[in-house]
Order: structure tokens, then C-alpha cells, then sequence
């Protein structure tokens, strides 16, 4: 049953305090967005991949040196090796995400992606942020900057494609070079039907949620639970965060 309230979720083997993304948080966050925003995550599901410029198998294979290299593991044990070695991999890289989200001095928000493993149906949730086109005070930043910075993040976090929304323009997604990857474009989030595969469902009084996408392939999207005080809010607001 989908819980609509605050919860608990595992990130990267970290226990966070979110709730779901609501229809006012969407709202505030488009409307943050007007002025140009991008989402970006560290997270990868594989190592070996077809552009050599994202392939993580030297990256890999070179974690191995300490234990003997890719001979000294047993074949029958090198899908557990690896699966542990994107685990520890992907929460390194998402704390350097933050920090280099932080050190280019751009307001953002931490949001969970949540959806179910096709082979085992187990619940997983990436983190991703969504980078707005402001400074860490709220001051406007110039939308080329910010397209740059997350052009740069996607080739270094060895990412396949940013989301990226400019100023009064449809989303799209961008490889590293700047190439659009997605054949089709929706006018920011809009409310799905019900037919439709990938979801995020919100609460509203009506009997029946709502359902919304930006071409995003996500069942359900949290974001950190608001500030239990004055001196989290202020820690966070420092930080550069957009509090949703």
C-alpha cells in the first residue's frame, strides 16, 4: 500500500526521512524552475557500456589490483564483485554530485526516484537532484552556465543523458555532448492517464490519484522531509537547498 505521509526509505544503504512529491510541491518547483533547471544523478546500473567514454571497466578492473586482479576472482563470483562494487561506487559518487552541485554554487533539491526491480520486483530508490537556475542565496544565474555544469556532470559521472528544462521550452533529454536522446517532449509535468507505464502517483481528495511524468521513468518520486526546526532549515537553506 503506498504510504502518503512521511516514511522511511534505503538510499545507497542510508535511511532517509521523505515524503512524497505532492502536487503543491510540484507546482513550487516548476514554478522555481521557470528560469531553467536540470536533473542529474551520479547512479549507474552497469559497468560495461557502448560509448568508451562512460565504460567503467578500466574504472573496475583496476579496484581489483589489491586483491590480484580480474584472474585472482573466481568466475562463479565476479557478478556478486561487481554488484558490490557499483554499491559502494554509487554512494561515493553521489555524496561528490552533491558537493560539486554545491561548489558551483547552484540551489538545488535532493529527490528519490522510486521504482520495482523487473527480475526480483524489489523496491530501489536513486538519488538524483534537481538543479535550479539560481545561486546558493537565490539569486538568478545565467541558464548557459547551468547547462554547461550539467553537460560536465553527466560526462563525469559517466551518465548517459541529464534532464533538462530551458526557460519556457519543452524538457528534453541531453547526452554529454549536448545531443537530445529522447524522440519525444511533454510541455513540463503533466497529469497521465492511466494506461500510461512509467507514474508518479499524488494524493488528492478525489476517490482515484492523479499520475504525472516529464518522461521521467519513475513509479514514485520523494523528496527530504521539511525542516523539524529553524536550525535544520537554516543549515539546509545554507547549503543551497530548495526546501519542496
Amino acid at each position: 500500500m503506498r504510504t502518503y505521509g512521511p516514511k522511511k526509505i534505503v538510499v545507497n544503504e542510508q535511511v532517509k526521512n521523505v515524503m512524497p512529491l505532492s502536487e503543491s510541491s510540484l507546482n513550487q518547483m516548476m514554478d522555481h524552475g521557470k528560469t531553467g533547471m536540470i536533473i542529474i544523478s551520479s547512479q549507474v546500473t552497469s559497468i560495461e557500456r557502448e560509448d568508451p567514454n562512460l565504460d567503467l571497466t578500466d574504472e573496475f578492473e583496476k579496484s581489483l589490483e589489491e586483491k590480484g586482479g580480474v584472474q585472482a576472482i573466481d568466475s562463479d563470483a565476479m557478478y556478486d564483485e561487481m554488484q558490490d562494487w557499483l554499491r559502494r561506487r554509487n554512494k561515493e559518487k553521489d555524496r561528490e554530485l552533491r558537493d560539486d552541485i554545491k561548489a558551483a554554487n547552484f540551489s538545488y533539491t535532493p529527490n528519490y526516484g522510486g521504482y520495482k526491480m523487473r527480475e526480483t520486483g524489489e523496491e530501489t530508490f536513486e538519488p538524483s537532484y534537481i538543479v535550479y537556475c539560481y545561486d546558493r542565496e537565490g539569486h538568478p544565474r545565467d541558464f548557459q552556465d547551468l547547462l554547461d555544469f550539467g553537460l560536465e556532470m553527466c560526462l563525469k559521472y559517466s551518465q548517459e543523458s541529464i534532464y533538462v528544462q530551458a526557460p519556457g521550452k519543452p524538457p528534453v533529454y541531453l547526452d554529454y555532448n549536448g545531443n537530445q536522446t529522447n524522440t519525444t517532449s511533454t510541455d513540463n509535468f503533466r497529469f497521465n492517464g492511466d494506461d500510461e507505464e512509467y507514474f508518479a502517483k499524488i494524493k488528492r481528495k478525489k476517490a482515484r490519484s492523479p499520475q504525472f511524468t516529464a518522461d521521467i521513468n519513475f513509479n514514485e518520486m520523494y523528496v527530504p522531509l521539511r525542516p523539524g526546526d529553524y536550525n535544520e532549515k537554516l543549515r539546509r537553506v545554507k547549503s543551497g537547498e530548495f526546501i519542496l
